[in-house]
């Protein structure tokens, strides 16, 4: 938090306005929102300030993405795009349980899943858009967020999103993670081939 206090006091009072930094900002505000329920159980005394942590890196990325030129700065939009994508269902997830808040937690993780599969079509042969996606899904899932119409085109959506993607060309780094995805995924959707395929691969 006193890193991103610092670039927010940059951005704020020095007039320092580059979307790069801003990327920075709200990732850290991110990774400090998922440390606090990373080990323990969210208190409900500490999810208003972590939602509104992630609200604030919201507002940060859409800033952000008004000064990204998308001719000029393609790449840093695709960065944009994936860094909200993630927030948005690191918000929902913040959320938690309460059944009065699901159509907000729903439209939240429909936001997301919608800006992880602009972050695609900006670069096809990036990962990083795909497993946003595909952890997004899984929590809407896991939460029955989603009705029967809906969990169908997402669960096609993501595994098409794997499909399209070729773990030779991605970095060593993330190759493994891509196969952990998909595993993972196909067992809870219940895509019995796809998950034995992705454990061979691992293997």
């Amino acid at each position: 938090l006193t890193l991103a206090d610092a670039l927010r006091e940059l951005r704020e009072e020095r007039g320092v306005k580059s979307p790069r930094l801003m990327l920075q900002e709200a990732n850290l505000l991110r990774e400090w929102s998922i440390k606090q329920s990373r080990n323990k159980p969210l208190a409900d005394e500490a999810r208003p300030r972590v939602i509104e942590a992630l609200l604030e890196a919201s507002n940060v990325l859409a800033v952000a993405l008004e000064l990204a030129e998308p001719d000029r700065h393609r790449a840093l939009r695709n960065r944009l795009h994936v860094e909200l994508a993630a927030t948005l269902a690191t918000r929902a997830q913040a959320m938690g349980a309460d059944e009065s808040l699901a159509s907000e937690r729903a439209g939240l993780f429909a936001e997301a899943r919608r800006v992880a599969l602009e972050a695609r079509t900006e670069d096809q042969a990036s990962y990083y858009p795909v497993d946003v996606l595909a952890w997004a899904t899984r929590d809407a899932l896991k939460a029955e967020l989603l009705d029967s119409s809906q969990r169908t085109d997402s669960v096609a959506e993501v595994l098409s999103a794997f499909d399209l993607i070729d773990p030779d060309e991605l970095d060593a780094s993330q190759i493994e993670r891509y196969y952990e995805r998909r595993q993972e995924f196909a067992d809870l959707v219940g895509a019995i081939e796809i998950a034995d395929d992705a454990f061979a691969a691992l293997l």
